[in-house]
């Protein structure tokens, strides 16, 4: 479903002016208008391709895409979340000469004229560290092509459709990692889905686990989720004692969503939502960018 006032994405284009590799173990991005402000991107333009597609005032309109022909996700902003660490001796890498692009994802209130004013903050290192820590952001695939698994209530094909009027209907979906690396550590990982996501499990399948490895292990069990509180969760633990992965290795998560009223966490919002759209009861909801959409995301951050 589609809402009457569209969301709308706005790209904002940031010059460091660092004529050599920036490294930072800190990043936060602080709207001041949560109300609006849905989720927040950050990624590195190598290539400065954003110079092009910017306007006067630094920003350019980007649903549907960035439009970057080479960029590195840094980090992100959700509801409730806080700033992205990197574990000691680690650090994010933002390439000599890059510009910084941040997608600001809005769902307008039902007030007019809202606006938003947001701070990007970058914490710099003194020194290059040893190691470099790597986020991505996995999921959100929509058929068996893109890693989606058959699954309850699908109408035939695998497909990514939460009925109306279900509860506990569950997605499920995955990424084989590509490569022949052994054992990198995973030093976060977080979980992201809209209004009426409920649950989600993150875990690993291992393809050739090292003596005395589980085959599968659990990175993330979210059994009450919250759009409003969208943590970061970084492992308390040294470089070592992290999970690791390995290329061959697939990670896959499951999404539980309920699409009824009786929704205890998201109703409010849900109704409020309906009402933005012109409905008055649910409908199916799709994989979509909108905040009326849903979506199966994890963010993963790796070390090499």
């Amino acid at each position: 479903m589609s809402s009457a006032r569209a969301d709308e994405f706005a790209c904002v284009v940031v010059d460091p002016g660092n004529t050599t590799d920036l490294w930072v173990d800190g990043i936060e991005v602080l709207p001041s208008n949560s109300a609006i402000a849905h989720h927040a991107l950050v990624y590195t333009d190598p290539a400065r391709s954003a110079e092009a597609l910017a306007n006067d005032a630094g920003w350019y309109e980007c649903a549907g895409g960035m439009g970057l022909t080479d960029s590195t996700f840094l980090s992100t902003w959700v509801p409730g979340s806080g700033p992205t660490v990197a574990p000691e001796g680690t650090g994010l890498r933002i390439p000599a000469n890059s510009l910084i692009v941040l997608q600001m994802h809005y769902h307008p209130s039902g007030s007019a004229g809202l606006e938003d004013r947001t701070t990007l903050r970058l914490q710099q290192m003194a020194d290059t560290p040893s190691a470099e820590l790597h986020n991505t952001l996995l999921g959100n695939a929509y058929d068996e092509a893109s890693g989606l698994l058959p699954g309850p209530n699908d109408d035939g094909a695998a497909e990514f459709r939460i009925p109306a009027n279900v509860a506990g209907h569950t997605e499920e979906m995955f990424t084989t990692i590509e490569g022949s690396f052994p054992n990198l550590p995973i030093a976060n990982v977080g979980a992201h889905m809209h209004l009426i996501g409920t649950q989600m499990e993150l875990w690993i399948e291992r393809s050739d686990p090292d003596a005395g490895e589980p085959d599968t292990e659990c990175l993330l069990p979210v059994s009450r989720y919250d759009y409003d509180w969208q943590q970061l969760y970084r492992y308390d633990a040294p470089l070592a004692e992290m999970p690791a992965i390995s290329g061959g290795d697939s990670i896959r998560m499951r999404c539980t969503y309920d699409n009824t009223l009786d929704n205890p966490g998201t109703r409010r919002a849900l109704e409020d939502a309906l009402e933005d759209a012109g409905e008055d009861a649910p409908v199916d909801i799709h994989l979509g960018e909108g905040t009326l959409d849903e979506m199966c995301i994890a963010m993963v951050g790796v070390v090499y």
